[in-house]
């Protein structure tokens, strides 16, 4: 079994040599590597590549940058394996982690897409596993259908607890040639565009996530503990997210209308958020998004919200994110 590992990269050398060697470590022997140079100055040389994979990989370049994920996306197009996944140039496999995915496919045919359990490293590691873990818990408590020894496998409840939150080891699919087919590339124009495939994936295939920790995640300028100045990006991708999401969907069928309706829910809580981020941070009402949240799935949230809004300018407490 072939399996094919994806490294989209952007002006990291350093970060994707290191990325290249945990491949090069692995314990089993049958993969390739597709890199995808996005458009890095200068570009990756094959000669760099070759000194740490040897020929077992495939080097494809854009000369102008277009994105994560179409670099992500070039590199499916270009695998030969039976198995794709990706590796973030910033990241690591552990050296067990293609061989412990390429027996969880061969013991379990049924399974579509395999999702690797994931260890933050670095200076805020110990605050995003606390996060991480107890995402994980809940949507394991909400949508799990079943467990073994090694794996965690999920059925119908999936894509409703998903819309909720997709945890990180939950945006790291394994999965089979035909899965990307069926669900499709990742969604171009996000800046996040992981949590969208997982979810497009609950509706189509069966998963499942390892109970062991195969890849490890770089947090040290990735995330929002180390970079609060991104929140607000985030949250503004929240909202283009859940909107692309929701429109991918047709609301003719009765199964299709519930769907959509819990996808207004998701895009109108990311309306919300936004709002609430820019109240706390800056102390001015984003009608805007408040109004679009009420216009996509009314509520009492937002309608509380504005009204603590007016009480706090007559000097009540501050309003809460929970209420």
């Amino acid at each position: 079994m072939l399996i094919t590992v994806a490294v989209a990269t952007y002006n990291r050398p350093t970060l994707l040599l290191e990325a290249l060697d945990s491949i090069a470590a692995q314990t089993y022997g049958s993969w390739e590597v597709v890199v995808v140079d996005d458009g890095s100055q200068p570009p990756v040389e094959r000669a760099v590549i070759e000194a740490h994979l040897g020929a077992r990989y495939t080097l494809v370049r854009h000369d102008v940058g277009r994105g994560v994920a179409e670099a992500k996306n070039a590199g499916v197009h270009a695998a030969s394996g039976e198995i794709i996944l990706h590796l973030d140039d910033d990241d690591l496999l552990e050296p067990e982690a293609l061989e412990r995915i390429a027996a969880h496919f061969a013991n379990h045919p049924e399974l579509d897409c395999v999702f690797l359990n994931t260890r933050p490293f670095g200076r805020f590691a110990q605050g995003v596993e606390e996060n991480q873990q107890k995402a994980l818990a809940r949507l394991i408590a909400q949508a799990a259908e079943s467990e073994d020894d090694e794996l965690t496998y999920f059925g119908t409840h999936a894509f409703e607890a998903l819309l909720k939150s997709v945890p990180l080891p939950m945006q790291r699919p394994a999965a089979r040639r035909g899965a990307w087919n069926i669900v499709g590339y990742l969604t171009t124009g996000l800046l996040f565009s992981e949590p969208d495939w997982t979810i497009r994936a609950s509706l189509h295939c069966r998963m499942a996530l390892t109970k062991v920790r195969l890849s490890r995640w770089r947090v040290d300028g990735q995330n929002f503990a180390s970079r609060p100045e991104a929140l607000g990006d985030a949250l503004d991708n929240g909202v283009a997210a859940a909107r692309k999401l929701r429109d991918q969907f047709d609301a003719e069928s009765r199964q299709a209308a519930l769907r959509v309706r819990k996808l207004n829910e998701r895009l109108a809580q990311a309306y919300f958020d936004k709002a609430y981020y820019i109240w706390d941070r800056h102390g001015r009402t984003d009608w805007h998004s408040i109004m679009c949240a009420l216009r996509i799935s009314p509520s009492w949230r937002p309608i509380r919200f504005v009204i603590r809004n007016f009480a706090l300018k007559l000097g009540l407490k501050r309003p809460s994110a929970a209420q």
